[in-house]
């Protein structure tokens, strides 16, 4: 009997040590490379070593581990596993590298070292113990539907003016009141005709806003051009020679920047059925000091005793050509043509179509105005329209300037921000497939359906922008991806191929523009550039000499090199940290 039950014992025993698995490490897998911290996890819990050093215990680990060879084992009742892995450096040469939130890093190697300090938050981060500002900071209204300025502008115009802050206000108080009747939902329709030249007054009487001082003037224009989708007026007084000259412009407008335009972002509303847009070319724009041209969305609304100004149609104002400027230019007023073409077309899909409803969506200011200087850049004006010097003036002090909120010395939209927007929006575009010119002079390429999706109300954040960019709804991470393409574009001109590591830290090559004898795209190291009588100077995103990283403004940045040890912050709340070692 005795016997009996013992070999049962024996069975038994053998029954469920069979059953059982030996301990195993899921992962990694054998001969990995890892980057610190290192994470580690078993079938079950175990007891962890590295060589004979004990790590811990439990089922998994995480930690940092020397750079270097390692052999790790599992210890559990059921047995051991080991696998080898190899740590890679934590600062390995010319690899960018985030530096690790909630962990002491490891003393960095000798070496200097290029650090990126972000803020990504949607508010200002104070510093410790004090405020973004002794002064208290107001928010600049959204100004990018009523104005635009010129590249040699030594400060921004005005825009806090009482002018400009009423109009605002105007447009504002016009979307609570409702769609305009004669829009409707067919604010996008395409036209059933366009009207012959016999239908087309010969001389017509526009309302101009003032923008120097209050109401609007009334001014007496004369038909230059009737095209397939531009009518072009000129007030009455000015010389043969302007008249010619605004011809030509006119004609350059309708029959290539119109469908540029138009490829790139969509069609405009057609509130007065005429399928047509007005040019209205007048010297008061010269004379205000404030404009080359502007869009004012009040002209789509019915005009009533409370909105005595508008003109019940699609107009662009302009300024005339002027011998000897700069930002009166054929060049320039060209550009501006376009840049408020973007502007009416933004405004027809993103808020028209909404006005009346409790919380209409409007373009915000950097967007807007960044998309607007893109389409400067895809019309072929961007050198000869000065979109580059914007760039140049934001390349001189990057760290200082945020992309969506105030900067460091409080200001909104200004030069700088148009200059940044701009380039974040052209980074945004290439990553979504770029665009290139046809035989025809036409705009062809992936990146266009990325410009004509952010003509929508679910296209104004960020995140929105990332996705329609990269496919992944992480606006931080394509900032991160702008910001350190500025960074390598500044390491690889000095000589250190870093570049071809990472195929989303360059911009595309420059499109020669055949038609405007211009080049499409943005070349950092362009260095002197002279148009007219203006000069400037692209050479590359400048490094700062030092940074708070406790002072950025939200969605900026701040770049500097350093021999200081690195490491990594106690949590996220703050700047985020990501490091390059350069030497």
């Amino acid at each position: 009997m005795r016997f009996r039950i013992a070999v049962l014992l024996i069975l038994a025993a053998a029954s469920i040590s069979g059953c059982r698995q030996p301990v195993a490490i899921v992962f990694p897998s054998d001969g990995a490379e890892l980057d610190n911290p290192v994470h580690l996890v078993a079938s079950e819990p175990v007891t962890w070593f590295d060589g004979g050093e004990k790590l811990g215990v439990g089922a998994s680990w995480s930690g940092f581990l020397s750079e270097g060879k390692h052999e790790i084992r599992a210890l559990a009742l059921s047995g051991e596993a080991r696998l080898r892995l190899l740590v890679r450096p934590l600062f390995p040469l010319g690899e960018i590298t985030a530096v690790p939130a909630g962990f002491e890093a490891p003393e960095p190697p000798a070496g200097e070292f290029v650090r990126v300090w972000g803020q990504t938050n949607e508010k200002p981060q104070s510093p410790v113990g004090g405020v973004l500002s002794s002064s208290p900071v107001t928010p600049s209204p959204r100004y990018g539907l009523l104005t635009a300025y010129g590249p040699d502008a030594e400060e921004a115009p005005p825009f806090g003016s009482t002018v400009l802050e009423r109009l605002f206000s105007r447009v504002a108080s016009l979307l609570k009141g409702g769609r305009p009747s004669a829009c409707g939902a067919g604010c996008l329709r395409r036209p059933t005709r366009a009207a012959p030249l016999d239908d087309t007054p010969a001389q017509r009487t526009f309302k101009v806003l003032n923008l120097r001082g209050y109401g609007y003037d009334e001014v007496v224009a004369d038909l230059v051009l009737v095209g397939e989708s531009t009518l072009a007026y000129l007030e009455t007084g000015q010389t043969e020679e302007v008249r010619d000259e605004v011809a030509v412009l006119a004609g350059a407008f309708d029959s290539r920047i119109q469908k540029r335009v138009q490829t790139a972002f969509g069609r405009y509303s057609d509130v007065d059925g005429n399928g047509k847009v007005i040019l209205l070319f007048t010297p008061r724009l010269n004379a205000s000091g404030l404009a080359i041209g502007f869009f004012y969305p009040g002209d789509l609304f019915p005009a009533t005793d409370d909105l005595p100004e508008s003109n019940e149609a699609e107009v662009l104002y302009l300024g005339v050509p002027e011998e000897g400027s700069f930002n009166f230019s054929a060049d320039s007023l060209s550009a501006t043509a376009c840049h408020e073409l973007q502007h009416l077309v933004n405004f027809s899909h993103v808020t028209l179509p909404y006005a009346g409803d409790p919380n209409q969506p409007l373009s915000p200011v950097w967007l807007n105005e960044g998309l607007s200087h893109l389409a400067e850049d895809l019309c072929g004006y961007n050198t000869l329209g000065g979109n580059l010097a914007f760039v140049a003036r934001f390349l001189q002090r990057p760290w200082e300037i945020s992309l969506t909120s105030t900067g460091a010395d409080g200001t909104g939209d200004s030069i700088e921000r148009r200059g940044a927007a701009y380039l974040f929006l052209r980074y945004a575009m290439e990553q979504a497939g770029g665009v290139q010119l046809d035989a025809g002079g036409g705009l062809t390429g992936g990146g266009l359906s990325f410009t004509r999706a952010l003509m929508s109300p679910d296209a104004l954040t960020l995140n929105a922008i990332a996705e329609k960019s990269i496919g992944v709804r992480d606006g931080a991470r394509l900032l991160w991806r702008w910001w350190w393409t500025m960074v390598v574009a500044n390491l690889e001109h000095g000589g250190m191929d870093v570049a071809g590591r990472y195929p989303w830290a360059v911009y595309a090559p420059l499109v020669y523009d055949t038609q405007t004898g211009d080049e499409m795209g943005v070349d950092l190291f362009r260095g002197e550039i002279t148009v007219a009588n203006y000069t400037f100077t692209l050479n590359g995103f400048q490094y700062a000499e030092d940074c708070s990283a406790t002072n950025l403004p939200a969605r900026t940045v701040c770049v500097e090199r350093t021999n200081r040890p690195v490491s990594g912050r106690a949590s996220h709340a703050g700047p985020e940290l990501q490091v390059m070692r350069i030497r």
